[in-house]
């Protein structure tokens, strides 16, 4: 899973911050896509390294969307574009990301969700640690949706897959039409 993260990373960080420091800080998405909608929350991984073994950093980093100081995880309300950077005293600054914030449909104007698994397989073993994403008609990511099994169990965007079987997986979100069951089916090792 750390590795389809690192993906998101883009370039490292640059050699003008202005706290001078020396060890590199890469920000990711702790979700697969920069593309929201207006009121998603949005969470940030910073990994820190020399260039060949990085490690999750999480105390004493700030985050900065457009220069303005912002939590972890954050729930951006406006649409627009935002550029988003990690800082902490003694470190490089953060390669930016951009966050591209869309609008909500009007009322009566409701969009549909899909889920699926991030790699696009329908078919995985036991034991494996899965990503789902969520998406709109539209292809914009939703991240705040509720992911559930048939039943009725919240498994989240992240799940592990402990017994074999075949699962039918939801999305669903106020303002949206629920998902259409994805299939997955899961194999014993």
């Amino acid at each position: 899973m750390l590795t389809s993260l690192a993906m998101l990373g883009t370039a490292c960080s640059s050699d003008d911050n202005k706290e001078g420091g020396s060890k590199e800080m890469v920000l990711m998405f702790d979700a697969y896509n920069q593309e929201i909608v207006q009121g998603s929350k949005v969470g940030f991984l910073v990994l820190v390294g020399d260039g060949e073994d990085f490690i999750e950093m999480e105390d004493g980093v700030k985050f900065y969307a457009d220069g303005k100081e912002i939590s972890n995880p954050h729930v951006f309300e406006e649409v627009g574009e935002y550029n988003v950077v990690a800082k902490k005293r003694g470190y490089k600054d953060s390669n930016v990301l951009v966050v591209k914030v869309g609008e909500i449909e009007e009322p009566g104007v409701r969009k549909s969700l899909t889920v699926s698994l991030s790699d696009g397989r329908t078919e995985v073993w036991t034991g494996e640690g899965l990503r789902f994403v969520v998406k709109d008609d539209e292809g914009i990511m939703v991240t705040n949706a509720i992911i559930t099994l048939s039943d009725g169990t919240d498994i989240g965007y992240d799940w592990y897959t402990w017994n074999a079987g075949t699962y039918k997986i939801f999305a669903s979100l106020y303002g949206y039409e629920s998902s259409p069951g994805f299939i997955l089916t899961v194999k014993e090792r």
